[in-house]
Formats: structure tokens, C-alpha cells, sequence
């Protein structure tokens, strides 16, 4: 009853800020070095997130983890934290200029016992992942809720797909320094093909026919009850490959220990067999996979695959 009385629900901005190239700076100058630039890096971060009333909710290992109470307080802290870490590089290490990448998103938490959990600590998690050194990435649903001049700020640049969200979520990229040679994105992004026109493809084996058309949705085949398509085949691994709908295309994905053959255009085309392991493969609009083994065997379990109409 105490833990349960401990949770609240609340609307907050989770912001997360990591130093970028930690593994190498560790190589390149020791340990302890290391440790200490690290070290006040995280400093100069925690004391910008109290300047913008935010609260520093945990640090792990060369990452901070904040939340502010308004996408706008969020906003200007990631963009101080990026200026003041460039301005003050001196004052962190003579060695090296140290560089952080930023993610942040507006929503739904769960607060307990000082840590926050929910929605929208997922998905800062996982824009933050996006950014690249000096960045700051935020999602188009942040961007809304800003105010003043900080959407213009803002320019969107890709979108991803998120576990447990339908659809694709738009990613938007801060111009926080003016000085930087950088291209600035000034356009937006066309939507992919999914957006337009409703891709499926149509994949099927024996008896069993499935339809993949949910953009960041897959289709696993091998020979495991488990798979989404069941090959019984010796040469097939048990999750063998699958195959990922992305931005309106269709990746295949080898996960298996012989790898799949593809060919494309299916049985009696000219075109040449591909040949994947642990790697990724832009389907055609249709075609032929073999798991494990050539898709010209004689015993080759050919699994069918085309883009269907409507």
C-alpha cells in the first residue's frame, strides 16, 4: 500500500544527455583522466538542469537522466547544456573537447520514489539513441507543445518506428548553434512511401499465408512454433530470419546460422541468387527465400513473397 500511495501520475519533460566518444576518451587518455573529465561534465549538466528548474533523476555511468516541468524549460536546458559544455571545453580538459548528444520528449510519467517511468521516458531513451555527438533530437509531438520562437528551432529530419507505437514517430533536430558549419535542414521531409500508398506484402509457405502492411511490424520465420511462419527444414534455424516493414519497404533480416537465399523474381527468373547472413536485405517486389540453403535445391522449401494490391 506504501509503494502504491509512492506513484503518481504526472505531464513532464524527460531529458537525456550523454557524453559522446566515452570509450575512446578512456583509451585515449586513461582511466582516472577519463573518470575526471567525465566527471565534470556531468557537473556542468547537473547544474544547468537546476538553472531551468529541472531535476536531476539518476546519472549512469557517462549519462544524465533529468526532468523539467515544461517542454519549454526542456528545450532551453538542452540547448545551455550544448553551448555551455562548447564554451567551457577548456575548463573540462585540455586534452580533449568533450562532445554530449541530447534526447528529449514531452509527455506522460509516472513518478515513484524519485525516479519517473512511462511513455515518455521510453522514447526520450530511444531519441537519444538517435543523436549524434553535438545534437539535440526531440520528437515532432515535443515540438507542438513548445512556445515562442524554439519551433522554429526545431527541423524535422527522419522518422522511426517505436515499440508499442503504431505508425512511425517524426524526429526533429534542434539548430541550436549558430556558428557551426553544419548544413542546417531547412526542409521538411517528404512522408514515406506508407504515407501515400498502402504497401502489404504477401508471404507464404505450404498452407500458411500472412499480410505485413504496420509500418515497424515483423514477420518471423524458422522452424520454432514460435516463428510467424513455421519452416520445417534442417537447415532453417529456429527464429531464422524475419522480415520488417520500414518507412514502406520491406527489409529481410538474417538472425540464423547458414544464412537465407533470396531470388528475386521468383523461380525461372534471370536475375542472380542473393546470398544474406547477419545482415539485411532490401526485398524486390517479389521473389522466392530459401532458409539455410539455395533457393535452386532440389529440396529447397521455397517461401513466396510479393508486394499485394489494395
Amino acid at each position: 500500500m506504501a509503494a502504491e500511495a509512492a506513484k503518481a501520475t504526472a505531464q513532464a519533460a524527460v531529458l537525456f544527455a550523454d557524453i559522446s566518444g566515452s570509450t575512446q576518451l578512456y583509451v585515449q587518455v586513461g582511466d582516472t583522466t577519463a573518470r575526471s573529465i567525465i566527471g565534470k561534465a556531468l557537473e556542468y549538466l547537473a547544474g544547468v538542469t537546476k538553472e531551468f528548474k529541472g531535476t536531476v533523476i539518476k546519472t549512469i555511468g557517462d549519462e544524465v537522466m533529468c526532468r523539467f516541468p515544461s517542454a519549454d524549460h526542456a528545450f532551453d536546458a538542452a540547448v545551455e547544456m550544448q553551448r555551455r559544455l562548447k564554451q567551457n571545453s577548456g575548463e573540462i580538459s585540455d586534452k580533449v573537447r568533450v562532445g554530449i548528444r541530447i534526447g528529449f520528449q514531452w509527455g506522460e510519467v509516472v513518478e515513484q520514489d524519485g525516479d519517473v517511468f512511462g511513455d515518455a521516458v521510453n522514447v526520450a531513451a530511444r531519441v537519444a539513441s538517435v543523436a549524434k555527438r553535438d545534437q539535440i533530437v526531440t520528437t515532432e509531438q515535443t515540438v507542438q507543445v513548445a512556445t515562442g520562437s524554439r519551433q522554429g528551432m526545431a527541423r524535422e529530419f527522419d522518422r522511426v518506428a517505436l515499440k508499442g507505437r503504431v505508425g512511425e514517430v517524426v524526429l526533429c533536430l534542434l539548430d541550436w548553434d549558430e556558428e557551426a558549419d553544419a548544413t542546417k535542414m531547412r526542409t521538411v521531409m517528404p512522408a514515406g512511401p506508407a504515407a501515400q500508398v498502402q504497401a502489404k506484402l504477401k508471404v507464404s509457405f505450404a498452407e500458411q499465408s500472412l499480410l505485413l502492411f504496420t509500418e515497424g511490424k515483423s514477420l518471423t520465420m524458422g522452424r520454432s512454433a514460435e516463428a510467424s511462419l513455421v519452416v520445417a527444414s534442417t537447415f532453417a534455424s529456429r527464429l531464422h530470419a524475419k522480415v520488417v516493414m520500414r518507412r514502406g519497404r520491406f527489409v529481410l533480416a538474417d538472425e540464423s546460422t547458414n544464412g537465407t537465399y533470396i531470388l528475386p523474381g521468383g523461380v525461372g527468373s534471370a536475375a542472380p541468387e542473393v546470398f544474406i547472413k547477419r545482415e539485411e536485405y532490401l526485398l524486390p517486389p517479389k521473389g522466392v527465400i530459401s532458409l539455410g540453403q539455395s533457393c535452386t535445391a532440389a529440396d529447397a522449401k521455397l517461401i513466396q513473397f510479393g508486394l499485394a494490391e489494395g
